[in-house]
């Protein structure tokens, strides 16, 4: 069943932090503020409060007088308490960026990070400095600019970009250590200007072979480099759209007509911005040419920063598409629910439009495609890195539940998590997966570039 603020224990939250005096730890004894909530209602530990799962007044009872009743397996509002693991970057303050390997239920986590121009794989739930926790580092050299580009290749082989010189390395990371880029790479693939900036991996001939999308978005380009990965490899360019530049901005494999080709969609998020699908049975026979593009409603709405899989929201039997626009509204964003089956046109015709709140960047991050809370319908995950709150610009992250329909705004909808501190940028990158814990649900994995923290939230709190 689909959930919203109203019918969770979120929208009693918002009214309960009494954060006027001296901030303190109210609600669940976590040792953290809940940061995030307004500042609507003063409280004391002889307060009944409803919605957080606890007796505050004492007197063996939870929430009586209200008639919300909390569902007190969960209180997902509180980032702290959900989170099952936290990594931390201990030079703060660049991109960092999940990803969850080729079996999203596996247990490996790649987090990328540009300041320390690395890859790094996590096993499991974890808490630490990222260079202590991680099993495997891959280490790229001065003016490589590793950390953005990263997709697993399949089994235990990774593809790490370096933009900084257009190289796309293939990696091996079922060896533990630390494995340089220019000396241990099985092997690379060096294209033109940023290629490697973003990267996305399928198997678009449909051969067995998992495939490259190599995305070059100062450049205006995006490669399909066709595997076995190699130097040799043969491939096929994919120029920019008249609709907007910055080719690739961001980059999907995925079949979506069913075919057994893999589709590439690929945003360009300049401008306006726009996002168009490649058939993979295009592709294949060396044809270049959109079967769809969509573009933004706004001259700067950046539509294309961000694309994901919806999962058949329409019911067509054809997979659907998310679209972030994160410029949207003057920087409200905005994220937008497309027919795989539909030819494009405007956003301003998505089959649903998600709106964030106020100078938030609603839709600079997403994943979606899968069914967290297990109703049947999938689930999607937004990042709204410059969300404010009482402590500044933390930013957010919202988990939205399935099924879709018209337009709304996320203040209306779902479970809002928040940075903890002015700039924390939480939301600035997420996936779904792994299932780090192993038990069975995918763990969300959020990152918070301005802290240089991820956190991986257990899949048991949805």
């Amino acid at each position: 069943m689909s959930r919203s603020l109203a019918a969770s224990s979120v929208l009693i939250l918002l009214a309960a932090s009494g954060c006027d005096q001296a901030p303190a730890d109210h609600l669940d004894g976590d040792l953290a503020v809940e940061k995030g909530l307004a500042p609507a209602l003063k409280i004391s530990l002889e307060t009944e409060l409803p919605g957080d799962c606890r007796d505050n007044d004492g007197d063996g009872a939870v929430d009586e007088g209200f008639a919300f009743k909390a569902d007190c397996k969960k209180n997902p509002h509180d980032l702290d308490g959900s989170s099952g693991g936290k990594i931390v970057d201990t030079d703060p303050g660049g991109e960092i960026v999940p990803r969850p390997g080729d079996d999203p239920y596996g247990k490996t986590l790649a987090v990328g990070s540009t300041n320390a121009n690395a890859v790094f794989l996590i096993e499991g739930l974890v808490t630490g400095d990222i260079e202590r926790v991680a099993s495997v580092t891959f280490q790229g050299a001065r003016g490589d600019d590793v950390g953005t580009g990263l997709v697993s290749s399949g089994g235990s082989h990774w593809l790490v970009g370096a933009p900084g010189t257009g190289t796309t390395t293939l990696l091996d990371g079922s060896r533990s250590g630390t494995y340089s880029l220019a000396r241990d790479a099985d092997d690379a693939w060096r294209g033109r200007g940023d290629s490697g900036a973003t990267l996305a991996a399928g198997d678009i001939d449909g051969d067995g072979h998992s495939d490259a999308v190599v995305g070059a978005p100062d450049s205006d380009l995006a490669t399909v480099v066709f595997g076995p990965f190699s130097s040799r490899s043969s491939t096929v360019s994919i120029p920019g759209i008249s609709a907007a530049a910055g080719m690739s901005s961001s980059a999907l494999v995925a079949d979506l007509d069913g075919d057994g080709f893999d589709d590439v969609v690929l945003g360009s998020s300049d401008g306006a911005g726009a996002v168009s699908v490649y058939a993979g049975s295009d592709l294949a026979r060396g044809r270049v040419g959109a079967v769809a593009t969509w573009t933004g409603e706004g001259g700067r709405d950046a539509a294309g920063s961000a694309v994901a899989l919806a999962g058949d929201q329409t019911g067509d039997g054809v997979a659907d598409l998310w679209i972030g626009a994160p410029g949207h509204d003057g920087g409200d964003g905005a994220v937008y629910l497309v027919s795989g089956a539909a030819r494009g046109g405007s956003l301003a015709g998505a089959t649903a439009i998600l709106v964030g709140v106020e100078d938030s960047s609603l839709g600079a991050s997403l994943a979606g495609g899968h069914d967290l809370d297990g109703d049947g319908f999938d689930d999607m995950v937004v990042g709204a890195p410059d969300e404010q709150d009482e402590f500044g610009r933390v930013g957010g992250v919202w988990v939205l539940f399935g099924p879709f329909r018209g337009d709304a705004s996320v203040g209306d909808l779902g479970l809002r998590f928040s940075g903890n501190r002015d700039g924390d940028a939480l939301g600035s990158a997420l996936c779904i997966g792994p299932d780090a814990d192993g038990d069975g649900l995918l763990e969300v994995t959020v990152a918070a570039a301005g802290a240089g923290e991820v956190y991986v939230i257990r899949g048991a709190t949805f």
